[in-house]
């Protein structure tokens, strides 16, 4: 009975996996498209990575979450945020040191 449920879960991963591996490419393939034709192409980011991680929730190996690490709006959130924060961080300082 185990092995069954072991077996649909990773049928369950396959099924949404491929979907967010999907929205990956397009989204890899639209940021391609932008840099060749040097105007804005938009993909469909986040998209990839969130069924990616909902598929390793699902899945009997839950490392597999991390493969959402792979979409690259991840990443860009990540940075604008850390950018802000440092900008944020150095208006700061310049305003009690001009005091």
């Amino acid at each position: 009975m185990e092995a069954n449920i072991i077996k649909v879960r990773w049928y369950a991963y396959a099924f949404i996996a491929f979907f967010g591996v999907l929205c990956l490419i397009l989204t890899y393939g639209a940021l391609f498209a932008s840099r060749k034709e040097k105007k804005h192409i938009s993909g469909v980011p986040l998209f990839g990575g969130f069924f990616l991680f909902i598929a390793g929730l699902v899945s009997p190996c839950r490392w597999l979450c991390l493969l959402f690490l792979l979409d690259y709006g991840y990443w860009e959130i990540a940075y604008t945020l850390y950018c802000d924060f440092i900008k944020k961080n150095k208006n700061q300082n310049s305003d009690k040191s001009d005091k």
